[in-house]
Parts: C-alpha cells; sequence; structure tokens
C-alpha cells in the first residue's frame, strides 16, 4: 500500500537585490511505500506531477538516464561524462542496476536499468558521498527522480553556483531535507529547481544517513526563465530559506 507523504510543493525565494543573488524556484513531489509492495513508481501522482510540471515548461530538455554506461555497472567513478557535462565523485558514485532489499524503491534505476547511486561501495547501501555535476554550458533548471533519500537521519544539500551578468560568482545552497523532511527507506521524489540566473556547478553534498540514487537526470534549454509565467502557472505554496555567499 502506498502511503504519499506529501504534495506537489512549489516554493519560490526571492533574494534581495544585488548582482550576485539568485532567485530560485522548487518543485518536489514524493511518495513512500511500505516495504514489500511491488507497485511501480508511475503509480504516484505527486511524483508525477512534479516531473510533469518540470518538464512542460521547456520545449527542449536534455536527459541523462545512465543507459549508456552498462560496462560500468558496479564500478565506482571519479569522473563520468554525461550527456550534458561530467560527474565527479572521487570513488563516493557509481552506476546500479539492482535494488537493495528495505523496501521496493530504494536506489532503484526508475525509467529503464540503470541509474547513478551515491554510495561508493556496490552492494552496500551504507554511507554516502558528495558528488558534484559541472554542465558543459550554463542553465537555468535541473530535475531528478530521487531515490531512499533522507532516511536513516540522512541529510542532502544542493550547492548552486555560477557567474551572473557583471562576472561575479554566486553561490546558493538548498537543503533538500528541510523541503522534504525526514523519509522512511523506500522512499520516492522528484526534485527539481529554476534559477533566474544561469548556474553551471551542481553540488550534492550528503551526510549521515545511508546511500540514495538518482535517475533522469535532466536540464532545460538554456534560456532564461519569465518568473511571472511560472508563477502564473503554479500558484505559490511557500517561503523557504537559503544561505548565500559570494564566490
Amino acid at each position: 500500500m502506498n502511503k504519499p507523504i506529501f504534495g506537489l510543493i512549489i516554493a519560490l525565494v526571492t533574494l534581495a537585490a544585488s548582482p550576485a543573488l539568485a532567485s530560485l524556484t522548487y518543485i518536489y513531489g514524493g511518495s513512500e511505500i511500505t516495504a514489500g509492495t511491488t507497485s511501480t513508481y508511475t503509480a504516484y501522482n505527486t511524483v508525477e506531477a512534479a516531473y510533469n510540471d518540470f518538464s512542460g515548461r521547456y520545449a527542449s530538455l536534455q536527459t541523462e538516464t545512465f543507459e549508456g554506461f552498462g560496462s560500468l555497472v558496479d564500478q565506482p567513478n571519479s569522473s563520468l561524462g554525461i550527456a550534458f557535462g561530467t560527474i565527479t565523485s572521487g570513488s563516493a558514485g557509481y552506476i546500479g542496476s539492482t535494488t537493495t532489499t528495505q523496501a521496493d524503491y530504494d536506489e532503484t534505476p526508475l525509467a529503464n536499468s540503470l541509474y547513478y547511486y551515491s554510495n561508493g561501495t556496490p552492494g552496500s547501501a551504507s554511507g554516502k558521498g558528495d558528488f558534484t555535476l559541472d554542465l558543459d554550458q550554463a542553465h537555468h533548471a535541473l530535475g531528478f527522480y530521487a531515490t531512499d533519500w533522507h532516511d536513516q537521519g540522512g541529510t542532502v544539500i544542493l550547492e548552486v553556483g555560477g557567474v551572473d551578468g557583471t562576472g561575479a560568482g554566486w553561490t546558493e545552497f538548498i537543503n533538500v531535507r528541510d523541503l522534504t523532511g525526514t523519509m522512511d527507506s523506500g522512499s520516492l521524489v522528484y526534485f527539481s529547481f529554476f534559477s533566474d540566473l544561469a548556474f553551471d556547478t551542481v553540488t550534492f553534498k550528503a551526510s549521515g544517513g545511508d546511500g540514495y540514487g538518482i535517475d533522469n537526470l535532466t536540464v532545460g534549454a538554456p534560456t532564461p526563465i519569465p518568473g511571472a509565467v511560472w508563477l502564473l502557472g503554479s500558484g505559490l505554496i511557500g517561503l523557504i530559506g537559503l544561505r548565500r555567499r559570494s564566490a
């Protein structure tokens, strides 16, 4: 039996006027399940609503499904070239193809058969490490599925960075656990964010808990997003604070 834990959430942060401040918007939805069930992720309306909201904003999307890395399964990779950039992780990440036994979703591939796992020890669910996505060109939006997130006391923070129109560097921190809350093993989330300033790097910073998987990592077309358009289309539900530092 599935157990929805939160619906589709849209949150806006607009920071004070400054050459190196960004306005960020988040869309996320997720579900938890009972261990041993056999439902697929497509049955969870809040997750798919979050994905559809993100993907419906762009005529052009680039998606990394990780299906082209069959020869690298269960081999930790320090650098992985993907469809629109590079993931670097030291020994903290690898391509996975199977689930653990925690629950139905766990760190499983979602749409096809392969996914990216945050743990550098194939076959083990313990521990997780940081990894960084460096984009080939700056973008304004990123979305992905995440499995088994924020259980066992774990926390994921996204460090987003780029350069503004004046050449000044900027960095924002998104504490994802503050948005989604603590989750049980086997959870599934679709998370996306939009920025009025283009970003070219995103670091997934993790602490505590066990590993997690991501799949269908997607960027929107590298053009600015008119703020009024998505606000009128979606509605504003809540405000979430961020910490900022200039590079």
